[in-house]
């Protein structure tokens, strides 16, 4: 599946929402404006790309008072969502993380430039997970759960954070 030079946004839901799929690239894309997560990789997907896009505003119409984020990789229901690798995208102004990461294994978030009025990243039960050269500005961080497991791997020392 390729996802490549759309536009998706002003939905009520998920700009984007990938399930189930094996190698799955999502490239040069404007996600903006959509209620509830900017881009869902979610529900056993394994081997997705996701790259040079442009993700703005996204989770701030999410029903019963919650929020979405820019980026949301996530396991559903034992399907084990892994091997994502997210890069080279800008992600600004989400309404939880711009970056959210749970229950997932064989992440790789890098070279991403985020700036928001949320969290840069959230990471919660990774397994294998690699973080590295991101900028994350207006002074926000990268929170890692203390539920996270063991081998999550995260290089604080090559990611930069701007006030």
């Amino acid at each position: 599946l390729t996802i490549k030079n759309c536009i998706s946004e002003n939905n009520g839901w998920d700009g984007i929402a990938v399930d189930k799929t094996i190698n799955t690239v999502i490239t040069n894309c404007t996600i903006r404006n959509n209620g509830r997560h900017g881009i869902n990789i979610v529900t056993g997907s394994l081997v997705t790309a996701i790259s040079n896009n442009l993700i703005q505003n996204n989770g701030y119409f999410y029903y019963k008072n919650t929020s979405g984020s820019g980026v949301m990789i996530q396991n559903n229901g034992g399907f084990w969502t892994s091997n994502v690798t997210g890069s080279n995208n800008t992600i600004t102004n989400s309404s939880s993380s711009d970056i959210y990461l749970t229950n997932v294994s064989y992440i790789n978030v890098n070279y991403n430039f985020v700036n928001g009025t949320s969290n840069c990243m959230s990471v919660a039960n990774t397994n294998f997970t690699f973080i590295s050269f991101n900028t994350c500005s207006n002074n926000k961080k990268i929170i890692v759960s203390k539920s996270t497991n063991n081998n999550f791997t995260y290089y604080n020392q090559t990611n930069v954070f701007l006030v």
